[in-house]
């Protein structure tokens, strides 16, 4: 991204992260399997494979997707802060902060409990499920997240609750980050009617209440904003680009020639490899695996 100065030190490499990643995800075709037919299905190990795959499926989309979205709103603002555009640069700011917690709102949902649960997971995915396992919250968040948008009245009649897009608000609450809720609550004044939104026009002196000013202030405020929020901005950023990695990489662990199209080159997820959010997920994988293992064990 080229900012100027320290904005451009502090903001690039994240920036950098998300470009080679946007690079290295494969383009894909996804594949499911309609109710009909799935409900034709009459083996416990066919049922698990659809249903495990389709989830997964899911999970990238919504892995790949947040990546890619990161990149089209830095994009974004790059344009409107080279275009000195203070409301291109603070909308496509606002959009960065929406998209982020959008995907932060449903990865942190769905982590848990497919960590927990990864051998069983795994071995549907082979084709060898020895039990049924079934989510209706990890495929509710994961359908949500893909097709949720604002229903008209005769279309909440007929969609499930899942389609329905929530308030920002909603995917905001999860955000336990006062510096990221503060940069929206100013960037909404700008992108709204309000007094915030006139500051490239008028300002006031001690002769004059009001002065309806000519001078383009633009590039100065985009500039002030930058200093004022750097920190709110890579901390709304890492809410999708390290989840997004982590979900990419959760895929590639599993062991599963049906998920090959899915995986995710590693060099490009090494940065989330020691970061504590994936350390705790590899650590119900393996707690997922021993007890796997001892439940073998038991049964010889």
């Amino acid at each position: 991204m080229e900012m100027d100065g320290q904005e451009q030190s502090q903001l690039s490499p994240l920036y950098s992260v998300v470009l080679e990643l946007d690079q290295r995800i494969r383009g894909v075709a996804y594949n499911y399997t309609s109710e009909q037919d799935f409900l034709k299905v009459d083996s416990i190990e066919e049922m698990q494979l659809i249903y495990w795959s389709e989830i997964i499926q899911k999970m990238h989309v919504c892995g790949a997707t947040s990546i890619k979205r990161v990149k089209k709103w830095y994009d974004a603002m790059q344009a409107g802060y080279e275009a000195e555009n203070y409301y291109a640069f603070c909308s496509a700011l606002r959009g960065l902060v929406e998209a982020c917690s959008d995907t932060f709102y449903t990865v942190s949902r769905i982590m848990d409990p497919i960590c927990s649960e990864f051998c069983t997971i795994e071995q549907a995915l082979n084709g060898q499920a020895k039990k049924v396992l079934l989510s209706e919250e990890i495929e509710n968040e994961l359908i949500h997240y893909i097709f949720a948008r604002k229903l008209t009245k005769a279309e909440k009649s007929k969609s499930p609750p899942s389609h329905d897009a929530k308030q920002v608000a909603a995917y905001l609450a999860s955000v336990q980050d006062q510096g990221v809720l503060d940069l929206y609550a100013e960037l909404c004044q700008v992108s709204h009617p309000s007094q915030v939104s006139l500051v490239p026009f008028l300002l006031s002196t001690d002769e004059y209440s009001l002065i309806l000013h000519k001078s383009d202030v633009d590039a100065e405020l985009n500039k002030h904003l930058l200093q004022r929020h750097k920190p709110a901005i890579l901390a709304a950023s890492k809410l999708a680009v390290l989840p997004a990695m982590c979900v990419l990489k959760l895929i590639n662990e599993f062991k599963a020639p049906l998920l090959e199209a899915l995986r995710t080159d590693e060099g490009a997820l090494a940065p989330a490899t020691e970061s504590p959010l994936w350390n705790g997920m590899a650590q119900q994988i393996e707690a997922s695996r021993r007890a796997n293992k001892a439940m073998d064990s038991d049964k010889k």
